[in-house]
């Protein structure tokens, strides 16, 4: 074993956990062998692209219709007497 000062057991560092994202921490938790953990979070990764792609899909499907749409008069206070 590898001695660091005082004689005492080096320690192994671990990679920083800062804000790096999920593909990041994906990639770490791999590397240190979680291999539950890191599918798990690719999972969600994995969920959330294809929320991002329906959301995007469902708001371009409703533009063309939103804006075509007849509008509504708001002016209550000229209406026709019958």
């Amino acid at each position: 074993a590898v001695r660091g000062r005082h004689g005492l057991p080096r320690r192994r560092a671990r990679p920083h956990r800062g804000r790096r994202g999920l593909r990041r921490h994906i990639e770490i938790l791999y590397n240190e062998y979680n291999y539950a953990a890191a599918f798990a979070v690719a999972t969600l990764l994995a969920l959330l692209a294809l929320l991002t792609l329906a959301g995007k899909s469902f708001l371009e499907w409703r533009e063309p219709q939103l804006r075509h749409a007849p509008r509504r008069s708001h002016d209550r206070t000229r209406r026709e007497k019958t």
